[in-house]
């Protein structure tokens, strides 16, 4: 490593997570724990996300990062995914083997959510995005920096989970 590079620090600023599987159902307020978005095995097309009838790009897609589309099996399932998608120690032992100080944190299946119609279940869902996220970055705050994210069809709702965010420490 060069003495500039050592100095300097290198920061990936658009960083990924693999939400873990359990993610939304765990986290979710119960009021809406039925309808969260989880992962089911569909016999063609592997471990995909669903929520409210529409499914979400394969998992090993979600965890692909780094490899050729040929190399990425669209049929695999959620265990194949790297586990520094969803474990922050993992995600250390990744940064440091690729010379990586810090990172800031976006959702992958919390992106493809803003796709739900229901305006309430979208706040529950990146409501509970933004409390995982925020547990997931507590591991090294110095080094691992969440995205948070809030719905935008409600300005009031939107502040609000800003400053819970903030909060948060995304």
């Amino acid at each position: 490593m060069s003495e500039r590079r050592r100095r300097m620090g290198v920061i990936s600023a658009d960083s990924h997570v693999v939400e873990p599987a359990d993610l939304f159902v765990a986290c979710i307020d119960p009021a809406f724990r039925d309808r969260a978005p989880r992962v089911v095995e569909h016999p063609e097309l592997g471990s995909i996300w669903e929520v409210e009838g529409i499914g979400y790009p394969s998992v090993e897609l979600m965890g692909g990062a780094g490899r050729s589309i040929e190399e990425i099996d669209l049929h695999a399932r959620f265990e194949r995914a790297r586990q520094g998608g969803w474990d922050a120690s993992e995600r250390l032992r990744d940064m440091d083997a690729s010379g990586v100080d810090a990172a800031l944190l976006y959702p992958t299946v919390g992106f493809h959510s803003y796709g739900i119609a229901d305006a309430a279940l979208l706040g529950a869902v990146l409501a509970a995005w933004n409390g995982w996220i925020a547990d997931y970055c507590r591991v090294a705050p110095a080094r691992l920096k969440g995205v948070g994210c809030v719905i935008l069809d409600d300005v009031n709702a939107a502040i609000a989970e800003m400053e819970r965010c903030r909060r948060l420490g995304l």
